[in-house]
């Protein structure tokens, strides 16, 4: 879930060229915990903050004015805790646990536009527990049903999945996986729009390994689970993300790799299986190496024989209706080191200063590579940027997304401070990119994090910007 805002509005509003901006006034985010905006009803948007067991959901005009806010409430408030709120394009759902008689209860309350109740219902019964369950939640592409998850005996999920239209369960299942760990990047969940899960895990992962495979646990839409392995022989991942493509109907993987144990990435590939995979069969695998050219561009200097790129990310797969996809890539890097800080007995008792540890957090350039449903190459698309800043976790770096049939547009701050130049790269359907400048945040006192940003409509976007505990709501037209 989301950092806080809570908000009292003044407005400012900037126009440049063809985009529109409204930023709203200082927001004290106080004690509060969390927030998110939770989408777009009509023409208001719509977005939630909690503080303690208090959940407030306030409507925003076209102008980011405050319409009205209201309150909602889970059930049994002292022993709830409010796993998240998430919106689709008719209504919104709450979603909790709470504990009562030393029972462990799901819950669901769905709301419409007007935060009118619509329906509630126990989801599941967990049965008696000393403990609460640490659970996490995923969503389906459509917000209409939801997977909810929990970890246990060091090897198994406890999986259950859940229509957020009907708020009934669809299915419910424990499957192995040993040696998960949710923070692995080789670890990774894909839930479809047809409430089928896959868990998959990626094994001896070496350069010339021919043990090297991908292990899937899918779940079906009827709860039916199998295991499946899927042989990946030809080279060790540097990188690899998942995304199920709900109108082609097929699981996708995409990502770079290593032919040398050089700690950079050689080329990149991509895959795509059916539902139905019966594990161990050959899969296409496309692959193409990164080419001194593209590699030269990128880095700003000449460079040859295949040297590769270093810190190179999946960031997201675009999906094309015609079965191709798009994949986006950045180069993240982070860096801890330790750094000196006075402890102030040093100069008293002999001691020497003491040392804190620190990260600093690098989102350089990204690049865009467009393939067929038959794994060609159809163009590559470079953005340079350059990013840094330090103990933030990079929440004001990378960029936020904007999809429109024709254009994608990345959004981000040039550089990672209050006073700066927003700027945007337009990508059209033949790979070509136009830089333009958005805004800049000189005088507002923003920090605009991109990546939580939500799309709000076709050439919309809100996006958060947060400074210590205050929040500013920012819309940008397009």
């Amino acid at each position: 879930m989301k950092k806080l805002f809570s908000i009292c509005l003044y407005l400012f509003s900037i126009s440049l060229s063809a985009q529109n901006v409204e930023i709203s006034d200082d927001i004290n985010m106080g004690s509060a915990t969390s927030y998110g905006i939770i989408g777009k009803f009509n023409d208001r948007i719509l977005f939630f903050h909690l503080d303690d067991d208090d959940v407030k959901v306030r409507a925003f005009d076209a102008k980011m004015r405050k319409m009205w806010e209201r309150e909602i409430q889970p059930d049994n408030r002292k022993t709830s805790k409010i796993l998240d709120i998430v919106g689709n394009r008719t209504d919104f759902s709450m979603i909790y646990n709470f504990r009562k008689k030393n029972r462990n209860y799901l819950k669901v309350h769905r709301y419409d536009g007007q935060v009118k109740l619509l329906d509630s219902a126990t989801i599941v019964d967990w049965g008696k527990n000393l403990l609460t369950p640490t659970l996490e939640l995923k969503f389906s592409e459509d917000k209409k049903c939801a997977l909810i998850y929990e970890f246990f005996d060091n090897r198994k999920i406890r999986a259950l999945a859940f229509s957020l239209d009907s708020l009934r369960p669809i299915w419910e299942q424990t499957v192995d996986v040993p040696d998960w760990d949710s923070y692995d990047r080789f670890n990774q969940i894909v839930f479809t729009n047809r409430a089928e899960a896959f868990f998959i895990q990626e094994e001896d992962n070496r350069v010339g390994n021919e043990k090297h495979r991908f292990r899937v646990q899918r779940i079906d839409a009827e709860g039916n689970a199998k295991l499946t392995s899927l042989p990946f022989t030809d080279f060790m991942t540097m990188d690899t993300k998942f995304s199920f493509d709900n109108v082609n109907r097929k699981l996708v993987g995409a990502g770079v790799y290593a032919t040398k144990n050089s700690g950079k990435s050689q080329g990149y590939f991509s895959f795509s299986i059916s539902p139905q995979y019966k594990g161990g069969d050959r899969v296409n695998v496309f692959s193409q190496i990164f080419e001194d050219e593209f590699v030269s561009a990128i880095l700003g200097k000449k460079t040859t024989d295949n040297k590769g790129l270093s810190d190179v990310k999946v960031q997201e797969i675009v999906h094309r209706r015609d079965g191709g996809i798009l994949v986006i890539f950045e180069q993240v890097k982070l860096v801890e080191r330790r750094v000196v800080t006075n402890s102030g007995l040093g100069r008293y008792v002999g001691r020497a200063d003491a040392l804190a540890l620190a990260m600093d957090y690098y989102h350089d350039n990204f690049f865009a590579i467009s393939m067929g449903a038959e794994g060609i190459t159809h163009w590559k698309s470079i953005f340079y940027k350059k990013q840094s800043s330090q103990d933030d976790g990079g929440k004001y770096s990378s960029y936020g997304l904007v999809k429109t049939p024709s254009t994608l547009r990345f959004l981000f701050n040039d550089e990672i401070e209050k006073a700066t130049t927003v700027s945007e790269y337009s990508l059209n359907s033949a790979g070509d990119n136009e830089r333009h400048s958005v805004m800049n945040t000189a005088g507002h006192g923003l920090y605009l994090r991109f990546h939580d940003g939500v799309q709000t409509g076709a050439n919309e976007f809100v996006v958060p910007s947060e400074d210590r505990r205050h929040v500013k709501l920012v819309k940008i037209q397009f």
